[in-house]
């Protein structure tokens, strides 16, 4: 008994394992996924005026990786708004008139944004203060959102348990 080995095995009948049906079951829970995150950035516009994204995903299996992808989508003006809310712009960059001889704009201590960091909702806001008009302004910058992060990070437990429960047998 020198070289005994313990070896357990488990004879698997091709029949058994469905394929098909594993995977549709998983192609069912990205798309339950896609709606929930979906719905969860939709609140981040709730309340915005003029240009406003809509948002739309994808999903997709490839080898190993079961793949979510949810972004702004619809109106480009509105998409790239919510990108640089989300990520952030740089911070103190020129903004020169051109399609006006003016920046026209409200300035002073009133200024309430309607969206919040790590927040999925969309406050009313405002900007109250007197007009202003300048030729050319610095702009301080937009702090990142970080929605995408957040949504990741809030999302990643719940995902891997119904995808683990999806593709048992």
């Amino acid at each position: 008994m020198d070289n005994m080995v313990a070896q357990l095995t488990k004879p698997l009948k091709p029949g058994k394992l469905k394929v098909k049906d594993v995977r549709l079951r998983i192609l069912n829970e990205l798309r339950k996924e896609g709606r929930a995150v979906k719905r969860e950035l939709e609140k981040t516009v709730a309340t915005w005026e003029g240009a406003k994204p809509t948002f739309t995903f994808a999903i997709g299996l490839d080898g190993k990786d079961a793949i979510v992808i949810v972004g702004p989508a619809g109106n480009p003006k509105g998409a790239q708004k919510w990108v640089w809310l989300d990520e952030g712009t740089k911070k103190n960059y020129p903004i020169k008139a051109k399609n006006a001889p003016f920046l026209v704009f409200r300035h002073g201590s009133g200024f309430k944004a309607k969206t919040k960091v790590k927040t999925f909702a969309s406050n009313p806001g405002a900007n109250t203060g007197p007009w202003v008009r300048k030729k050319e302004v610095t702009h301080p910058g937009i702090e990142a959102r970080e929605w995408s992060e957040e949504i990741a990070e809030l999302r990643q437990k719940q995902f891997a348990r119904r995808l683990s429960k999806a593709a048992r047998i």
